[in-house]
């Protein structure tokens, strides 16, 4: 084989091998950083959600808007609250959607516009169906909802669960 064409397939491999992980910001993030580096966690009912149309700006980070009703607030909120959460960045991977209606547990961070953004795109999100957890293939957010909220909790306050 000739040493350019070893080159090429080395650089190619080397680009496919680091693709995914260079558009998904940091990547999957563990649970306990998650859980720790995150502004808010709560489970909440995304109450509307809609596109911002007009009012997207160019240089703008994310295209739509949730208003979420804070069910339980597990870090930075309490229960009633309702807070503003931008989403939908334009790109196919990694991206998270929000639709009016669903139940999910979120963890998000602040922005400076004093909206908030999901945390780790989508591993940031996990839709609630019942008493039961879905994250995006994420272990540690599947499961029952109230197993989920002990583990976020006990890792608060500084125990491993």
């Amino acid at each position: 084989m000739h040493a350019s064409k070893a080159i090429r397939i080395s650089v190619t491999l080397i680009v496919a091998a680091t693709a995914p992980s260079a558009f998904a910001k940091d990547g999957r993030v563990l649970f306990d950083q998650k859980v720790l580096r995150s502004d808010l966690i709560a489970v909440a009912e995304i109450t509307s959600a809609a596109s911002q149309g007009t009012n997207f700006q160019r240089g703008r980070e994310y295209r739509s808007l949730a208003n979420l009703k804070i069910i339980e607030g597990i870090k930075g909120s309490k229960t009633g609250d309702t807070v503003l959460l931008e989403y939908d960045n334009g790109l196919g991977c990694p991206n998270v959607l929000y639709s009016t209606g669903e139940r999910c547990l979120v963890f998000a961070c602040l922005m400076t516009n004093g909206h908030y953004h999901t945390f780790n795109t989508y591993y940031g999100k996990a839709l609630i169906e019942g008493d039961t957890s879905k994250g995006v293939a994420e272990g540690d957010l599947n499961g029952k909802l109230e197993g989920v909220i002990a583990r976020i909790k006990g890792m608060l306050d500084g125990k491993k669960i």
